[in-house]
């Protein structure tokens, strides 16, 4: 998230301070701004789409950089291609065909790509949940306490999580599935629930690795290659 700040400074520094929307006609230019909304037009071709507090709304078919925000919500419409998509507290969402050719990343924010998508890089999260409804997603999928829910989608690169829960369904996980332990600095506090992870119908998981504590559920119609590290209950529970 470090690139995103940098360039969100910058803006704040510019002192660009309007409170409206920002309505852009389709350029190759950046466009900055801080407590501004920004508007991309359909089929508009864009650079850095960046603002602080407002939102960022992308019609259908456009072609856009870097596309960031720290407050505010990206929303995306369909046949979009971005090279990447990033928050820290506000919400990604994409609601038809969507094209990253880096990622998705956010802090606090849900992320939430209800048509085909193809990622090529990671989808990351930090408490923030990650919903994808048929995407694929060529590297790794990873947050700490986010809630993650997979139908219909494909993740060749493994995928992490630390606390938050996990349904798949009609789905696939290449690579390891790992549940991470905890350190000290996610770990302080009341001692959590673990967390779960349900397998659903037709989906299968390559290698699960828990590395602390884990309700682990099963579908009759799915499957994992190997599994290894402490369940509750000392075992897979039928789903």
């Amino acid at each position: 998230m470090q690139r995103v700040n940098a360039a969100l400074l910058a803006a704040l520094i510019a002192g660009i301070s309007a409170t409206s929307a920002q309505s852009v006609a389709g350029s190759s230019e950046d466009q900055s701004t801080v407590n501004r909304s920004i508007e991309a037009t359909a089929g508009g071709q864009y650079g850095d789409l960046e603002s602080v507090n407002g939102n960022i709304n992308l019609a259908a078919n456009v072609r856009a950089q870097d596309v960031s925000t720290v407050n505010g919500a990206i929303e995306i419409a369909g046949n979009s291609s971005l090279r990447s998509v990033e928050s820290v507290n506000g919400s990604i969402d994409a609601n038809g065909r969507l094209s990253l050719e880096r990622g998705a990343q956010t802090v606090n924010g849900e992320i939430d790509f209800k048509g085909p998508s193809v990622i090529e890089g990671s989808v990351e999260s930090v408490n923030g949940g990650i919903s994808l409804h048929n995407a694929e997603v060529r590297s790794k999928l990873v947050t700490v306490n986010g809630e993650v829910d997979l139908q219909s989608s494909r993740i060749d690169g493994g995928l992490e999580t630390t606390w938050g829960n996990v349904s798949i369904s009609g789905s696939q996980v290449g690579g390891m599935f790992r549940v991470r332990k905890p350190n000290s600095m996610w770990n302080w506090g009341s001692k959590k629930r673990p967390p779960r992870i349900e397998i659903g119908p037709n989906s299968t998981v390559n290698q699960l690795v828990l590395e602390h504590e884990t309700e682990v559920v099963l579908h009759a119609t799915s499957k994992i290659g190997s599994i290894s590290g402490p369940l509750v209950g000392g075992s897979v529970k039928a789903l």
